[in-house]
C-alpha cells in the first residue's frame, strides 16, 4: 500500500527472502510468515501464482495440519483466497477435508478460524465452492453451534451462493430457535430438523445470556427473505423483554422491531408470493403486530435500563411503517408518558415520534403535544433547576421541528420567552448551555415563521 514502485523493482528479492524463512525453528516467526504470504500475493497476483503459488500451498497445508498453528493457516488460507480468487479451485479437494476436519473435530472445540475460511473462500470463488459446501461443509459448520463467525460466513455464502440461500435459512432459524429456550417449537420444524439441532445443543447450554443476545440479532439481521416471522416473535422474542439481563432485553427489542418492520414492508408484495406457506392473512398480520408493538411500548415505557427504552423509540421513529399502529388512542397514550421520561434523549425521541402521528391522528396527538409545550414554557420560565430549563430549550426546539403547524398559533409567547432567557445569559454569570439551547431552539422558530 505505501511501498509504491520501490516494492516493483524488489518483488522477487522481497519474496524470495521471505521465503526462506518458512521453515524457520522459531513458531512465533513461522506464523508472522505464514500471515505476510496472503499480502505477497495480492501485491503482484500474476507474478505470485507463476513463480510462488506451489511452495506457498504446499506450506499452508503442512501448517493446517500443524495443531499449534492451524488457526493462522486457516487465516492466511481465507486471505489468499481473497487475493488469488479462482486460482486456488484446483487446490480445493486438498483444502476440503482439512476446513471439515477442523471444523467438526473429534475432539475439542471447533476451529471458528475455519469457519471464517470457508466463508471467505465462498466469497472469493462463488459457484465454485457450492459443490464443497453442499457435500458436507455446511452440515460441519452448523454442528459447531451459532456463532458471530458462523453469522459472518453464513452470510457471505449466501450472498455469493444464492441458491444455498433458502437452505441456509431453514437451517440458521432452527439454530435460532435451539439457542431461545424460552421459545416453543417453531412452527412448521420437522421431527429431523429438531434431531439435527440437537448436535450443537451442548453449546447453546453452556453459553447463557451471550448466545441468546447473538441469536436475537441474528434473528434480525439476517436475511429471512420469504419467510414470515411474526409468530416468532410472538412467542419467543417477546419473552425476553422481560428477561433479567438489559442487554437480553434490548435485543429482543430492536428484533421485534425489526422483524415486524420487515413484514410490514413485505407485506404488500405477499400477496403475490408463490410460497403459500409464507403467505399470512392481512387480519392475523394486524392482530400480530398490534400484540408486538403493545408489548414494546410497555417496554420503552416501564423498563428499568433507559438503554432498552431509547432503542425502542429510536426503533419507531426511523421506521414509519408503524405509524398506522402507533396512532391508536390505546398506545398514544404510552407515547405521552414518555414525553416525561427521566432521560432526555428517551424524551426527545418520544417527541419526534408524537409530533410525526400528529398528521395520522391530529384530534388526539394535537392536545397532549399542546399541553405538553405549555409545560415546556413553565419550565423554561420559572424552573429553579438549570439543567432543567437546558433540556426544557432544546425539548422545545425539538417539539417546533417535529410538529410546526400546532406551533403557529404560539409564536408570541414562545418568543417572549426564548427573548428572556437570551437577556439573561449576559455577563460573567450567564449559562451558556442554556444560551446556545435557546438559539439552537430560535433558529427552528425562525424556519416556522
Amino acid at each position: 500500500r505505501n511501498t509504491g514502485e520501490f516494492m516493483m523493482s524488489r518483488y522477487r528479492e522481497v519474496a524470495d527472502i521471505v521465503l526462506t524463512y518458512l521453515k524457520h525453528r522459531d513458531q512465533l516467526v513461522r506464523r508472522s510468515i505464514t500471515s505476510l504470504l496472503p499480502r505477497i500475493a495480492h501485491f503482484l497476483r500474476d507474478r505470485f501464482v507463476t513463480n510462488y503459488l506451489k511452495i506457498c500451498m504446499e506450506h499452508i497445508l503442512f501448517v493446517l495440519r500443524t495443531p499449534d498453528e492451524r488457526a493462522s493457516g486457516f487465516v492466511a488460507l481465507g486471505e489468499m483466497a481473497g487475493a488469488l480468487g479462482a486460482e486456488l479451485v484446483p487446490s480445493l479437494p486438498s483444502i476440503t477435508p482439512l476446513l471439515h476436519e477442523a471444523i467438526a473435530p473429534r475432539r475439542g472445540r471447533p476451529s471458528l478460524e475455519a469457519i471464517t475460511c470457508v466463508g471467505s473462500f465462498a466469497k472469493a470463488m462463488g459457484l465454485a465452492m457450492e459443490r464443497h459446501i453442499r457435500g458436507g461443509l455446511l452440515d460441519a459448520m452448523f454442528s459447531a453451534g451459532l456463532s458471530d463467525k458462523l453469522v459472518d460466513a453464513l452470510e457471505s455464502i449466501s450472498t455469493s451462493i444464492p441458491s444455498l440461500l433458502p437452505t441456509i435459512q431453514e437451517r440458521l432459524l432452527d439454530c435460532i430457535a435451539q439457542a431461545l429456550p424460552k421459545s416453543s417449537t417453531r412452527s412448521g420444524s420437522t421431527v429431523s430438523r429438531a434431531t439435527r439441532s440437537n448436535s450443537f445443543q451442548h453449546f447453546v447450554d453452556s453459553s447463557g445470556p451471550v448466545l441468546v443476545q447473538l441469536a436475537l440479532r441474528t434473528l434480525a439481521n439476517f436475511n429471512f427473505k420469504g419467510h414470515e416471522l411474526l409468530e416468532l416473535a410472538r412467542e419467543s422474542v417477546i419473552l425476553y423483554l422481560e428477561d433479567e439481563d438489559s442487554s437480553t432485553r434490548k435485543a429482543a427489542a430492536i428484533c421485534c422491531c425489526r422483524l415486524v418492520a420487515h413484514s410490514l414492508s413485505a407485506s404488500s408484495t405477499s400477496q403475490f408470493s408463490s410460497n403459500r406457506s409464507n403467505r399470512m392473512g392481512g387480519a392475523k398480520r394486524r392482530r400480530l403486530v398490534e400484540e408486538i408493538v403493545e408489548k414494546l411500548l410497555i417496554a420503552a415505557v416501564a423498563d428499568a435500563d433507559v438503554g432498552v427504552r431509547s432503542s425502542v423509540f429510536r426503533a419507531l421513529y426511523r421506521n414509519p411503517t408503524f405509524d398506522d399502529f402507533l396512532a391508536q388512542a390505546d398506545i398514544l397514550t404510552s407515547i405521552f408518558v414518555a414525553l416525561n421520561d427521566e432521560e432526555y434523549g428517551v424524551r426527545e425521541l418520544a417527541i419526534l415520534v408524537a409530533g410525526r402521528l400528529s398528521e395520522k391522528n391530529p384530534a388526539y396527538v394535537l392536545p397532549a403535544l399542546r399541553r405538553y409545550l405549555i409545560q415546556l414554557l413553565t419550565y423554561l420560565d420559572q424552573s429553579m433547576d438549570s439543567k432543567c430549563r437546558e433540556e426544557s430549550a432544546r425539548l422545545l426546539g425539538c417539539l417546533i421541528r417535529s410538529c410546526p403547524w400546532l406551533i403557529l398559533p404560539y409564536i408570541a409567547p414562545i418568543h417572549k420567552a426564548l427573548v428572556a432567557r437570551l437577556c439573561e445569559g449576559t455577563g460573567p454569570m450567564a449559562n451558556i448551555v442554556l444560551a446556545a439551547g435557546v438559539l439552537a431552539t430560535v433558529g427552528e422558530l425562525a424556519k416556522v415563521v
